[in-house]
C-alpha cells in the first residue's frame, strides 16, 4: 500500500530503458490508440525468420576485405548454398560452421530482421510511422498482400536461442470482423466472401501433393532450402497462374508449415487437454461460417446462424438504448481444409480417385511406410498453419495468417498481444528490498553533484539507483541489444500518437458551465452578427487583454501554470483553451476542440473595433490574423 501511490512515478521514469519490462508496457497505450481509432483487427500475423540461412546474415558475418571480393560481391554464392557446398571462396558455409558464425555475430541476424519487418510493413500498403513523410489517405495508398490496411502494430519477442520474432495486428482490411459477422446470414455475400478469403489465406494443399510430399520424405529425400532460390513470379506474362510459384508454395508448407506436436503444444489450461494451438483443425470441405452454441453443456457448431434484428433508429430509445444493439452470437468463420480421400488397398481398386503413377509408386513402398503414409494423409490438412501466398514466397521462413473473422476471436487477439508486452513486467509491491537497497545507497554514496543538498537532486539519483536496480538486471539476448543499438524498439507501429486528454477536458468544461452558471449554446450561423450590450463593451474597452508572463516571478509562474494569463480588472488570471473554446464564435463553431487547440490562439490586439478579439491562425508554418466574433462576451472578462 505504501509503494502504491509512487507506482506511476517509478513506471513513468523506468519506461525509457531500452527493451525493459516498464518501455514494453508503455507501447500498450499505442496497441489501445490504434484500437479506439480503427475497432478490432482484421488479421493476425505471427513471422520468424530464417536468420541462420538467411543470404542477408551470412554476408553480414562474414569480414569484408574488399569492394570487389566476398562478401561485398557474392558472385555465385547463392548457387554454393544451394548445393550445399563445404567452403565457398576460401570460406566454411558447412551448416555447423553457419549456425556458430550467426551466433557470434547478433548485428547480422538483427540487421535482417529490421530490414525484413520495414519490407513487411512496405508490402502491407503501410510503411512504418518513423519512415513516413507525411499520411497518405486511405483512397491514395496502394494496395498490399491484404489488400488496403489502415493500421498495423508489431511487438518483436526474442526465441529461445536469442534470435528475434514478431506477432502482428493488421486492421482495416476488406474482411472485417464486424463486415464478416454481419454477412454471415446472406449466402450470396457468405460465396463472395469465401472466394476473398480464400484469396488472401491457403489452409489446403492438393490430395496429390499430399501424397507427393509423404512419399519423399519416407524415401529420405533432401529438400532443398527454399530461402536460397529466388521466388517466381505468382503469374505468367499471359495473366494466369505461374506452374513454378504453386510449386514453390507447396513445397513450403510441406517444410515449415505442417504443424508437428511438441512440447510446447501442452503449455497453459488448453495445453492439458490437448494440443494448445487446436491443430489439428477441424476439416471442411468448403471456406463457410458456422455459429457456436451451446448444447448439452458443451459449445458445438451449428451451420445454421441465428439472424439479428437490430433496431430500427425509428424505434429506438436513444435514452434507453443509448449504444446500438450489440452482436452477441459467436460466428466463426473456416476456411477450407477438405478431406483427403483414403488411399487405395490395391492397385485395383483404385476408381481413378487418384493418379495411377502415384498409387503404383505408393505400392512399391514397404508396408511399414504405407501404414505410415495412410495414417498421415488423412487429416493432414487439418495440420497446415495458414499462410498467405506472397508473404510465405518472398520470406521462405516461418509464417502464420490467422483470419480474425469473429469479433471475439479480435478481441482476445488484443489481450495475447498485451500478455505478451507485460509479461516480464516488473512488480513494484515486491520490491520493498530494492527500494530499500537504494535508500541505503545513497546514504552510504552521497551525491558529489554541485547541487547534492536541494531535493530535486536528492530525488533524481534516488531514482536513477532504484532504475538500476528493477530493470538493470534484466537478461536480454545478444539481438536484443543490437536491436536497441539500431534504434529498434521493442514494438513498431504504422501509425503515431498523442495524449489529448479528451474526458478530462470535458469535465472540467462541465465544472467551469457550473461555477459560472452559463450553459453554453450554439446557434446557427447567419449573416447578422449577435450584438453586444453598450455596458459590456464599455468594459471590454477597459479591458487591457494580457498580462505580460514574462514579468512573474518563479512563485507567481508557480501559481498560474502554463495557461495564459489575462490582466482583467488588474487581476491576473489564467484562462486556458477549453474555456475559449466554448465561445469560440459561429465561424469556427465546427471545427473540433484539438484542431482549435491546434491552430487558433488569443492574442493582443488594438481594438479597432469593440465588437472584435484578436485571434491567430496558426495553418502549417503560414500565420493568419484574423478577427473573430464569440457567441456573448465571455463572463470571466466582466
Amino acid at each position: 500500500m505504501l509503494l502504491k501511490p509512487q507506482n506511476r512515478t517509478f513506471r513513468c521514469v523506468v519506461k525509457k530503458v531500452p527493451y525493459s519490462p516498464m518501455e514494453r508496457e508503455a507501447a500498450t497505450g499505442s496497441l489501445i490508440a490504434i484500437t479506439q481509432r480503427f475497432g478490432t483487427p482484421s488479421i493476425f500475423l505471427t513471422m520468424s525468420i530464417d536468420d541462420i540461412h538467411h543470404p542477408l546474415t551470412i554476408r553480414a558475418s562474414f569480414p569484408s576485405k574488399s569492394n570487389d571480393g566476398f562478401p561485398a560481391d557474392p558472385q555465385d554464392f547463392l548457387e554454393a548454398l544451394r548445393q550445399d557446398n563445404f567452403s565457398y571462396d576460401q570460406q566454411c558455409v558447412s551448416e555447423f560452421y553457419l549456425q556458430k558464425l550467426v551466433t557470434d555475430n547478433p548485428y547480422a541476424s538483427t540487421i535482417t530482421y529490421k530490414r525484413t519487418m520495414i519490407a513487411l510493413f512496405n508490402a502491407l500498403g503501410i510503411p512504418l510511422a518513423e519512415n513516413m513523410k507525411k499520411t497518405t489517405p486511405l483512397a491514395s495508398r496502394d494496395e498490399g498482400i491484404f489488400g488496403n490496411v489502415t493500421a498495423a502494430f508489431s511487438v518483436t519477442e526474442a526465441q529461445g536461442r536469442g534470435s528475434l520474432h514478431a506477432h502482428l495486428a493488421i486492421w482495416g482490411t476488406a474482411t472485417t470482423p464486424d463486415l464478416l459477422q454481419t454477412t454471415s446470414t446472406c449466402l450470396p455475400l457468405v460465396e463472395q466472401v469465401a472466394q476473398v478469403l480464400n484469396s488472401m489465406f491457403v489452409t489446403m494443399m492438393p490430395k496429390e501433393e499430399h501424397l507427393e510430399q509423404l512419399m519423399n520424405r519416407v524415401a529420405g529425400k533432401i529438400r532443398p532450402r527454399l530461402i536460397y532460390q529466388k521466388p517466381p513470379s505468382a503469374t505468367t506474362e499471359s495473366g494466369a497462374s505461374n506452374p513454378e510459384f504453386q510449386k514453390r508454395i507447396y513445397d513450403i508448407i510441406d517444410n515449415l508449415q505442417i504443424h508437428s506436436h511438441r512440447q510446447t503444444c501442452l503449455k497453459g489450461m488448453h495445453g492439458k487437454i490437448g494440443c494448445r494451438l487446436s491443430k489439428p483443425s477441424g476439416l471442411t470441405q468448403a471456406t463457410s461460417c458456422v455459429q457456436l452454441k451451446k448444447k448439452d453443456g458443451h459449445a458445438s457448431a451449428c451451420i445454421t446462424i441465428d439472424k439479428l434484428t437490430p433496431l430500427l433508429l425509428s424505434e429506438r430509445d436513444f435514452f434507453v438504448h443509448p449504444l446500438p444493439q450489440p452482436d452477441k452470437r459467436c460466428v466463426i468463420w473456416e476456411l477450407e481444409r477438405p478431406v483427403i480421400d483414403d488411399l487405395p488397398k490395391c492397385l485395383s481398386t483404385n476408381q481413378n480417385l487418384w493418379p495411377q503413377e502415384l498409387i503404383a509408386r505408393f505400392f512399391a513402398l514397404e508396408i511399414g511406410d504405407q501404414q505410415k503414409i495412410r495414417k498421415a494423409i488423412t487429416s493432414r490438412n487439418g495440420s497446415i498453419v495458414e499462410i498467405n501466398e506472397v508473404l510465405s514466397s518472398l520470406l521462405a521462413s516461418n509464417t502464420a495468417a490467422y483470419l480474425l473473422g469473429a469479433a471475439g476471436q479480435s478481441k482476445a487477439i488484443l489481450f495475447y498481444l498485451v500478455k505478451y508486452m507485460t509479461k516480464d513486467a516488473v512488480s513494484l509491491t515486491n520490491s520493498v528490498t530494492v527500494i530499500n537497497d537504494a535508500l541505503k545507497h545513497n546514504q552510504l554514496y552521497p551525491s558529489t553533484a554541485e547541487d547534492c543538498n536541494t531535493s530535486k537532486r536528492t530525488a533524481a539519483y534516488f531514482l536513477q539507483r532504484l532504475i538500476n536496480s528493477l530493470v538493470g538486471k534484466i537478461e536480454l539476448s545478444a539481438p536484443q541489444a543490437a536491436a536497441h543499438l539500431l534504434n529498434m524498439p521493442s514494438a513498431l507501429s504504422s501509425t503515431n500518437h498523442c495524449y489529448c486528454f479528451v474526458r478530462p477536458a470535458i469535465e472540467v468544461i462541465r465544472v467551469r458551465q457550473k461555477i459560472l452558471g452559463t450553459v453554453l449554446t450554439v446557434t446557427p450561423v447567419t449573416e447578422d452578427r449577435p450584438t453586444l450590450e453598450e455596458d459590456d463593451i464599455e468594459d471590454f474597452k477597459k479591458t487591457n487583454l494580457f498580462f505580460q508572463r514574462n514579468t512573474f516571478s518563479e512563485h507567481e509562474k508557480n501559481i498560474y501554470g502554463s495557461a495564459p494569463v489575462y490582466n482583467i480588472n488588474g487581476i491576473p488570471t489564467p484562462i486556458s483553451q477549453d474555456e475559449h473554446y466554448g465561445y469560440r464564435g459561429p465561424h469556427l463553431q465546427n471545427i473540433s476542440f484539438y484542431e482549435y487547440c491546434a491552430t487558433i490562439s488569443v492574442v493582443k490586439k488594438d481594438p479597432i473595433s469593440n465588437l472584435f478579439l484578436g485571434i491567430e491562425v496558426n495553418y502549417y508554418t503560414t500565420t493568419i490574423k484574423v478577427s473573430l466574433k464569440f457567441f456573448k462576451l465571455f463572463p470571466r472578462w466582466k
